[in-house]
């Protein structure tokens, strides 16, 4: 008979060391032994259990996080059985309860209310635990030991066991006193400014805050551009006072500017000794919070003061900042009603310049059409007079009239359209001029007007309208600054050239500037005035007489040149303004050598299409007088016909703009359909739609603005044909 052997388990979990990463492993085995204790033989695995550890490993942290979330969140964290009796509670129990969380188990939450409250909270849970469903936001009185009565919210949810057996609720409760008690302080302040605006309401608040916080003095104030407080209302020993503004530097108002609320219990005195009112006022406690506007850029200060001690909250912050806001929002909605006003003004003022720039467009479009043929017809004349002729004079005279008529033209344009600027090379001294005239048939007798402009200053890239803006603007001021005793406005252009070391202050290049100078004689600018000149809305002038835009809108369009500007000011010795715009040599000078070359023709045929006779007869004089083979049509119509009859008779078309019935870019649109390589010119005395971009998008050679001059047509022509 075999003996019998003996058996023993072997089950050990352990780490090993697999391509230097550390395994878990379980060895499962049994082990037989045989009478002499000799193990005769084994069987068994090895299984990695790794990843189980890290599951084991992560659910026990898991739990601690959980544990530690419980036992930290601020609201009491708890479970209660079926009957209401609690199995859990977090260490909170201690602060809502004045009870160890050991103490709560056991116990139902209607234990720790006052009577009526026990019923009337078990009464409504009664009904939601038969239903079996999640309550959320149960509004509950609790009792703490100490005898407070704290206001909570409570949120439950139903549990169940694997069975689907009802087990109880788990939930959370948040002390809701802190809020429970700002919201009937708030609510008493709203209400007592209910349907009151403006300087009623104001009013209502100081008082109200003396009252809430047992203060003194309270005021509502406003930050001024000198950095001081305007006050808006203010009010002290219960009587409003009428102080017009107190500076804000050294006060405490200053520290509430940096940090939004200040609360200042007492010795404000010591703390802030350069506020000589808060000695006046014998002040003790202070406390403070900004006005914001809607972007919450501070704009003033609320703030209350008392000859006692101020005692302050957290609430006390909070409730100050909702009436700060409710006084914001009713100082912004004065400012904006008075916005109302100025914007219902610029409205009107821009739909009389709509009106003007639709008017100017007619009588430009109709005054360029009568000019057109005076300034052909000068040019042909010019051409055949003799130069030591009789004539030759005043027909020099009609020429630069006429050409002065087409620029008046285009500047009209230029101020009804208020569009974009567009930069022109140019000599600025004409424009100076011109602003120089309108600005002496403005200005009294008692202010004189010298002018230097040097004819050889060279040009600059620049919007002409804008250049005209400048100088307007800064004699204007220059006006204003010697209105009461008169003196003498001196305007100087010269061309200069700038070194590397002059230009660092202005930065700038170094290099040749035009520079403009404008300076009078008048009062001139304190350092803090000079300090604030370019900002926008600052000004010293009285209400009626200035918005305080003129200098920043005269910095914005030097700069967007590529300038510089400079203010040189002391008080009674005058202001003196020095803009320098950077001088376009080359450029100029190539433009200047083109207008000197031979006006050339050519022999091709062209189609001339225009509404106006005159223009016709004009057009086919001066073209034929350059050489070419004209023919001429009064309406789109004809000259598509025409054009349809013989299409490769032409090589050129020059069409108005505006005519009846087909326009000048819709009737190049059909003349390409019927042959897609003839040129064509368009001609416009004006058209705000009609730019370069968008006549060569429409697949038109180019645009010609009347009235033409011959030399400049002739250009234009050969051009396009060659």
């Amino acid at each position: 008979m075999k003996a019998s052997l003996k058996k023993q388990p072997y089950d050990v979990e352990h780490r090993i060391l697999v391509d230097r990463k550390v395994k878990w492993v379980r060895e499962k085995a049994e082990f037989e032994f045989n009478e002499k204790d000799e193990c005769v033989r084994a069987t068994g695995v090895t299984q990695d259990i790794t990843e189980k550890k890290q599951t084991e490993t992560d659910l026990q942290k898991s739990g601690e996080r959980y544990r530690q979330l419980v036992e930290d969140i601020s609201e009491q964290v708890w479970e209660v059985d079926a009957n209401g009796i609690y199995t859990y509670i977090s260490p909170r129990a201690l602060d809502v309860y004045g009870c160890r969380p050991e103490d709560v188990i056991g116990k139902t939450p209607f234990d720790f209310m006052p009577a009526d409250e026990a019923q009337r909270v078990a009464a409504i849970f009664n009904t939601i635990r038969e239903a079996k469903k999640p309550f959320w936001k149960l509004d509950n009185t609790v009792q703490h030991a100490d005898g407070r009565l704290l206001y909570m919210e409570t949120t439950g949810l139903p549990f169940f066991d694997s069975d689907g057996k009802f087990m109880g609720y788990r939930g959370t409760s948040a002390d809701m006193t802190e809020r429970k008690q700002l919201e009937k302080d708030t609510q008493a302040l709203v209400e007592s400014t209910v349907g009151k605006i403006g300087k009623e309401l104001f009013d209502t608040v100081v008082v109200k805050i003396c009252d809430w916080l047992e203060c003194d003095f309270a005021t509502i104030g406003e930050i001024t551009s000198d950095r001081n407080i305007k006050v808006i209302s203010m009010v002290l020993d219960g009587q409003p006072v009428a102080d017009p503004s107190y500076p804000l530097d050294g006060s405490p108002c200053d520290e509430v500017i940096r940090n939004e609320y200040c609360v200042f219990s007492e010795n404000v005195c010591d703390l802030f000794p350069k506020d000589t009112g808060l000695a006046e006022l014998g002040a003790n406690g202070y406390v403070g919070t900004t006005l914001k506007d809607q972007e919450g850029k501070v704009i003033g200060v609320l703030c209350g003061i008392s000859r006692n001690r101020i005692n302050t909250t957290k609430q006390t912050q909070n409730i100050l900042r909702i009436i700060a806001a409710r006084v914001s929002a009713e100082i912004e909605r004065e400012k904006s009603e008075k916005e109302n006003i100025k914007l219902e003004s610029q409205l009107q003022q821009a739909q009389k310049m709509e009106a003007i720039g639709t008017l100017a467009g007619g009588i430009a479009h109709d005054f360029n059409n009568i000019l057109f043929p005076i300034v052909g017809h000068t040019e042909i004349l010019l051409e055949d007079v003799s130069k030591d002729g009789p004539l030759r004079d005043s027909l020099n005279e009609i020429y630069t009239a006429s050409l002065r008529a087409r620029e008046l033209v285009q500047q009209i344009l230029s101020f009804s359209r208020q569009g974009k600027s567009e930069l022109k090379l140019i000599k600025i001294q004409i424009i100076i001029k011109e602003a120089l005239k309108l600005i002496r048939s403005t200005i009294p007798t008692t202010i004189s007007i010298n002018q230097n402009l040097q004819p050889e200053c060279g040009a600059v890239n620049v919007d002409p309208t804008q250049i005209h803006q400048i100088v307007m603007n800064l004699a204007t001021n220059a006006y204003h600054a010697m209105e009461e005793n008169g003196g003498e406005l001196k305007v100087v252009l010269k061309e200069i050239e700038l070194s590397q070391h002059e230009v660092i202050p202005l930065d700038l290049a170094p290099g040749p500037y035009a520079c403009l100078t404008v300076a009078d004689t008048g009062k001139g600018m304190t350092k803090d005035v000079r300090d604030n000149a370019f900002k926008p809305f600052f000004t010293t002038k009285e209400k009626g007489k200035g918005t305080g835009m003129g200098l920043s809108v005269v910095h914005g369009i030097v700069k967007s040149m590529n300038g510089s500007i400079q203010l040189h000011s002391e008080p009674g010795c005058g202001t003196e303004f020095q803009i320098f715009l950077p001088i376009v040599k080359s450029a100029f000078e190539k433009q200047d050598t083109q207008t000197k070359e031979p006006v050339i023709g050519g022999s091709e045929s062209v189609l001339l299409v225009d509404d106006e006779k005159s223009i016709i007869a004009m057009g086919r004089q001066a073209l034929e007088r350059l050489g070419y083979q004209v023919t001429t049509r009064t309406s789109g119509i004809e000259a598509l016909e025409v054009f349809r009859a013989n299409p490769d008779k032409f090589d050129l078309v020059i069409t108005d703009m505006a005519m009846p019935k087909i326009s000048g870019d819709k009737l190049a649109f059909e003349l390409m359909k019927i042959r897609s390589d003839i040129p064509v010119l368009l001609c416009t005395g004006f058209s705000e739609n009609m730019t370069d971009e968008k006549i060569k998008s429409l697949g038109i050679k180019g645009l010609l603005i009347k009235p033409m001059v011959i030399k400049y047509l002739a250009k234009k022509i050969r051009e396009v044909l060659d």
